[in-house]
């Protein structure tokens, strides 16, 4: 994942280092993730599951404008799903009352 590290690397330090917090951050990430890396690498669910979750991440770095409409889409369609279970409920509770 040499290419992903580096578009996280390049964000790291054109966004992160910009303010006090996200440097104390980055400096515990820092400090910590040997370890946590040394853990990771001997399980390889644990490197799965690290990948599935940066994918993303990097994606969205990489195409934030894509990125945007996928959220915005998903978004909508938990919406319109969610009014649509909740209208279920609610018909289905005033057949009951």
């Amino acid at each position: 994942m040499a290419e992903e590290v580096a578009v996280l690397r390049e964000f790291r330090d054109k966004y992160l280092q910009t303010s006090t917090l996200s440097r104390m951050f980055s400096a515990a990430y820092h400090r910590n993730s040997p370890l946590i890396a040394a853990y990771i690498v001997q399980l390889d669910i644990l490197r799965a599951a690290v990948r599935g979750i940066l994918s993303p991440i990097v994606f969205g770095i990489r195409h934030p404008f894509e990125m945007g409409i996928l959220l915005g889409v998903s978004v909508m369609m938990f919406v319109v799903c969610f009014g649509r279970v909740s209208h279920r409920i609610r018909r289905k509770s005033d057949k009951f009352e």
